[in-house]
């Protein structure tokens, strides 16, 4: 196993009674050391805050190692945090991208250091289907995030409507709303070398085989059909459904393997048989009942896109297979978990889509 990265930048440290060092703010992710030595706690702390070579001695610098070495040796100290390699970002373009390679190795102690992470990331394409203030919020945020390419479909033209702090400008008024979203994600983005930040793809069908997950953002009720290309292609695709007094974030589909948007419906209509004729109704209502609040797609955004690098990163997003419900305006969520339904089959059988006409 290769030697962490002996940096604790960015890693908060607080010291407590009895020479103890708390590791980290959060008691999900933190932990509490020592007794320690007063010249450990010092070593500790300088490293943290200035780096390796900050040490006045070699001595110094070697204890402060050692002493990592030890309590991550322990389990003290995840080893994912200290392999941010957050030194290894700056300088240059990706620096941008520190804060993300530290908040990230918190969150996933085991996953890979920083550069590697952000790799992983510019090699996979999303797409975005809904280009309202919510996806192309999300389409800014999944960019300077470190995705490589975020292609956004949506053919309607930006209104004044549509306008956000994440998303589309006043410039953008009259434009296509996914290429006007498309802009907006490749100003943000980290760059990948030998190729134009954010650039989408030519010829590409944003929600085509070439992506590595798809969103589609709807409104009042999500389009069970409209994901059906996507199981028989088997491309994963996670559903946002922004409805008057609340939003659902999923669920995550990945296909024979959870429940898709399809088992959702017949789930729906098993506790409310009036739910298909609804479903008609609120599929097809006009644009004037398609907007969406400032505050509200600017939390989704954040939301799905935690959702969505989760999955890219190869974790396991509390929305696969589950419903995210964030309850407006409290901002509140809840989790609601979705089982395949017995009559729909989608992690049975391959699903073949027959072409119209």
């Amino acid at each position: 196993m290769a030697a962490p990265d002996l940096s604790l930048t960015g890693v908060p440290l607080a010291v407590r009674p009895g020479r103890r060092l708390q590791v980290g703010s959060s008691p999900r992710s933190g932990s509490v050391v020592g007794p320690l030595d007063a010249e450990d706690v010092t070593a500790l702390l300088t490293l943290a805050v200035h780096g390796p070579a900050a040490s006045s001695t070699a001595a110094g610098a070697r204890r402060a190692a050692a002493l990592l070495r030890e309590l991550t040796a322990s389990g003290a100290v995840s080893p994912g945090r200290l392999a941010a390699g957050v030194g290894r970002l700056s300088p240059g373009p990706t620096s941008r991208w520190a804060p993300d390679a530290v908040a990230w190795a918190a969150f996933d102690p085991g996953g890979p250091p920083g550069p590697e992470r952000l790799a992983g990331r510019r090699r996979q394409q999303v797409a975005v289907v809904g280009a309202g203030r919510t996806g192309a919020g999300l389409a800014a945020v999944l960019s300077a995030a470190g995705v490589g390419r975020v292609v956004v479909e949506d053919p309607g033209l930006v209104e004044e409507a549509d306008l956000s702090p994440l998303g589309t400008r006043a410039e953008h008024v009259g434009a296509r709303r996914g290429s006007a979203a498309e802009a907006v994600a490749a100003e943000v983005a980290v760059p990948a070398p030998g190729r134009r930040a954010g650039a989408a793809r030519s010829g590409t069908d944003a929600a085509g085989p070439g992506a590595d997950l798809v969103v589609l953002v709807d409104h009042h009720a999500a389009r069970s059909a409209a994901a059906q290309r996507l199981l028989a292609e088997d491309v994963p695709h996670l559903s946002v459904v922004v409805r008057d007094t609340d939003a659902l974030v999923g669920p995550l589909v990945v296909p024979g393997r959870t429940a898709c948007l399809r088992c959702l419906d017949l789930h729906r209509t098993d506790a409310d048989p009036g739910w298909p004729l609804a479903l008609d109704q609120l599929s097809g209502t006009g644009a004037g009942t398609r907007q969406e609040e400032t505050a509200t797609a600017t939390l989704l955004a954040g939301l799905v896109a935690l959702q969505v690098l989760a999955h890219l990163d190869g974790l396991t997003p509390p929305a696969r297979g589950a419903t995210l419900e964030v309850l407006l305006p409290e901002g509140v969520v809840q989790v609601r978990r979705w089982v395949p339904h017995p009559e729909c089959g989608c992690v049975d059988l391959p699903l073949v889509v027959v072409p119209a006409g």
